[in-house]
């Protein structure tokens, strides 16, 4: 396996290296650290010098990642995160990328994290700048759409949910938004109460049907209706989850502008990591 870190000068996330050992499969992995510089992160270090960081880092590396890992710790200049790191995995040669998250957002300038979430072709994980609790809660949020491919993305994200609950010793849970239109919800042309007295019996046990399909085992299944990207984000700060997993189909040019994607709507509220899994 092949991981990429995009090192944030700006941002940074304790726990960054901790939070890559748990994608690391028992046969070990090759991490490349990519530390990005730019005029404002260089004005910032005072007394440290570039050769100084570059050090501090692999020593960071071997202590967090262990010796199965192998390290290649690699520095640039670039003042577009984005392109550079699409750049950099355009041969398909990374099975994942890490970075600290961006939490900006304007509809003239897309943040870093839009444009590789729509970019990559990767699960992309979003670091939050908080640590990770000992057990932390995971948040799957999974779409029951009966379309081939979203069910696919369903079994995907469950996948990755799977695999990090037991690398992190951590607790699952499950959500499906079933989805509301906003500027009707806003009218009150739709009531989203009454939406998921109608629809949501149904729904639990289509998520139901999927986990056992999936032979994933949730603590708990909750099933919502209203606007996908805010509801998965309310429901993590209410139940303080730690990650949140969910799938991105990827949009590009206008109709990314306009419209984006649930994942996308999703980290303008989101305070936790954001794991991003491609179909």
């Amino acid at each position: 396996m092949k991981i990429l870190v995009v090192w944030g000068m700006e941002v940074k996330a304790p726990g960054l290296l901790e939070r890559v050992r748990a994608f690391v499969p028992e046969d070990g992995a090759h991490v490349t650290i990519a530390v990005l510089f730019n005029k404002t992160s260089r004005t910032g270090w005072g007394d440290i010098t570039s050769c100084d960081l570059m050090a501090d880092i692999r020593a960071q590396a071997a202590a967090a990642l262990g010796t199965s890992v192998s390290v290649t710790v690699e520095s640039d200049d670039t003042d577009t995160i984005s392109e550079w790191v699409l750049n950099k995995t355009g041969d398909g040669g990374f099975d994942l990328v890490v970075k600290t998250g961006h939490r900006s957002e304007s509809f003239l300038h897309t943040p870093s994290d839009w444009e590789l979430m729509r970019g990559l072709k990767v699960p992309f994980y979003i670091a939050s700048p908080t640590k990770l609790k000992s057990r932390p809660l995971m948040l799957a949020a999974v779409d029951l759409d009966s379309n081939a491919d979203k069910r696919r993305m369903a079994q995907h994200v469950l996948t990755h949910a799977a695999r990090l609950t037991q690398a992190r010793g951590a607790t699952l849970e499950v959500v499906h938004i079933i989805p509301v239109n906003r500027a009707l919800e806003e009218i009150d042309a739709v009531d989203p109460e009454t939406v998921l007295y109608e629809k949501g019996p149904q729904a639990r046990q289509a998520l139901e049907h999927l986990l056992a399909d999936s032979g994933v085992q949730a603590s708990a299944c909750h099933v919502l209706a209203g606007a996908p990207g805010r509801l998965v984000a309310k429901l993590a700060r209410k139940r303080k989850a730690d990650l949140v997993i969910m799938g991105s189909a990827g949009r590009t040019g206008l109709r990314a502008a306009l419209l984006g994607n649930t994942a996308e709507k999703t980290v303008h509220d989101l305070k936790t990591d954001l794991l991003v899994v491609k179909g």
